[in-house]
């Protein structure tokens, strides 16, 4: 990771160099999805492969609806403004979103992320004893590794709660596959009146138990670090026609 953010610095120093000396202005709105896409990529994520830009939703403050500029659901919001600008007002822009009722409670991200190409601007929310707040000028971002490596899979600050939290919501996303997959009819004994034969257990049944540990053993293998990261995710969002 340090030796991408060494490269995406030394990339995005020139371009701003670049654009100084051309007087060039409005830039966060050409080039912010190229930024993000370049920042996250040095974590191995693929912003535009996963859908992560232009996001719409409403702000609190209006009711209006507008576009987050990155939102990574239960991760990550990010906004971007032009060099100089204060990065409290894209802070508040994303607060404004979070607040606006079109995202969910369980796509709350736990960070925030601004930045004006220059400068970036981290928050972790959540939990008060999780909380921190760090700035840092883009040529320092190699610096900031700890703090940004959840972008890749490994969020050491994730509390107990927040844990079980994800936990509970993956079960009900998984049930509630079950039942779409299975049928809401399906009556099928449980526990220690469970099949244990696979001639016993309904066929439809069957198949949707062996298709839902397959799955999980994906996610789980995605999660781990088994392969690389989000090698399975990727592939419905490649090949949606493949996974119909």
């Amino acid at each position: 990771m340090r030796h991408n953010l060494d490269k995406f610095k030394l990339h995005w120093r020139e371009r701003l160099d670049s654009w100084t000396e051309a007087n060039q202005g409005a830039i966060e709105k050409k080039y912010a999805q190229s930024f993000w896409s370049d920042f996250l990529a040095c974590f191995g994520i693929s912003a535009a492969r996963m859908d992560l830009f232009e996001q719409d939703a409403k702000r609190a403050s209006t009711g209006n609806t507008g576009y987050i500029d990155l939102f990574w659901p239960s991760v990550v919001i990010g906004e971007a403004k032009k060099p100089g600008v204060d990065l409290q007002l894209a802070v508040d822009q994303a607060r404004d979103y979070l607040q606006g009722g079109s995202v969910s409670a369980t796509e709350q991200p736990r960070y925030i992320l601004a930045s004006d190409f220059e400068t970036f601007r981290l928050l972790r929310l959540g939990d008060p004893e999780q909380r921190f707040d760090v700035t840092f000028p883009l040529g320092e971002v190699t610096d900031h590794v700890d703090e940004l490596k959840f972008l890749a899979g490994y969020d050491e600050s994730m509390t107990r709660e927040e844990e079980q939290a994800a936990s509970i919501k993956a079960s009900k996303i998984m049930a509630n596959l079950f039942t779409a997959m299975a049928g809401a009819e399906v009556d099928e004994d449980v526990a220690d009146a469970a099949p244990t034969n696979p001639e016993d257990e309904d066929e439809e049944v069957q198949r949707t138990s062996v298709f839902l540990t397959r799955l999980l053993f994906l996610l789980f293998g995605d999660d781990a670090g088994l392969w690389e990261q989000d090698r399975y995710l990727s592939c419905p969002l490649r090949f949606p026609s493949d996974c119909r």
